[in-house]
């Protein structure tokens, strides 16, 4: 895959989890810049973090740029900071892939209304299978893109859904789509299919307008929670500028 231009993107929260997502970068057929964003750095965990941050440099080198987002918007400010972290250096990509810590977890649970039954670590791990689950899998994906150039989005056709939760997440959804002036057909109510987990491969198309519309952690509150913040509404905006900029999207 010689002379494209690859990112991978994670937010680490949860630093257990954080090597699992590093061992599945083994299956990447090309070489990448790795965006690695740590939700905050405490007296608790920061002889942690430094380590890792040593690791990760050494087998990545020069490749490698990292953030923190302040504890704030759970994956998706740290996504965004690690956006910032490329508009600095005003670089930009073919494809990007977004992954994050999500927690582990043995309870059995329903992620979306309708969706699989399963728990939190079977989440994680079913979309982390479908992104990078092995070289094979990596290339598909390479070659989706390559061979349909109107898909702009990809990850597991299991998680993809339209579960609005219209009373938690309008306010902030409108927020968003007013700050990136989406078409209004493009969103909810009129289409409102999203990838719940927000763990996908996308056209840096789709990377280099979010940097142009200059969304910032400081778009997002502090802490976590079930659903009802900004990270949420923007989890479902995903979908939403996707379709606004004429793609579609590939679900395994």
């Amino acid at each position: 895959m010689n002379g494209i231009k690859v990112a991978v993107v994670i937010h680490a929260f949860h630093l257990d989890v954080l090597g699992e997502l590093l061992s599945y970068l083994e299956n990447m057929i090309c070489k990448f810049d790795l965006y690695l964003n740590f939700a905050e750095i405490t007296n608790t965990n920061k002889e942690q973090v430094y380590k890792i941050r040593e690791e990760v440099s050494a087998k990545f080198p020069e490749s490698c740029y990292f953030s923190t987002s302040d504890n704030r918007g759970q994956d998706l400010g740290g996504f965004f900071a690690s956006t910032e972290e490329a508009r600095k250096r005003k670089l930009s990509y073919d494809y990007v892939c977004k992954i994050h810590t999500k927690a582990s977890g043995s309870k059995l649970f329903f992620p979306i209304r309708g969706g699989p039954l399963c728990t939190q670590t079977q989440w994680r791990q079913a979309l982390l299978e479908t992104l990078l689950g092995s070289k094979h899998q990596v290339k598909t994906i390479f070659d989706i893109f390559e061979s349909y150039p109107n898909m702009g989005l990809i990850s597991n056709n299991k998680f993809y859904c339209n579960d609005f939760l219209e009373f938690a997440n309008k306010e902030n959804y409108n927020y968003f789509m007013k700050k990136l002036k989406l078409k209004k057909e493009s969103c909810w109510p009129y289409a409102s299919d999203f990838l719940a987990g927000t763990m996908f491969w996308m056209r840096g198309e789709i990377w280099d307008f979010l940097m142009d519309k200059e969304i910032t952690i400081n778009d997002f509150e502090k802490g976590a929670a079930p659903d009802g913040l900004r990270s949420h509404a923007f989890e479902r905006i995903f979908g939403a500028v996707v379709r606004h900029l004429d793609y579609g999207v590939w679900m395994f």
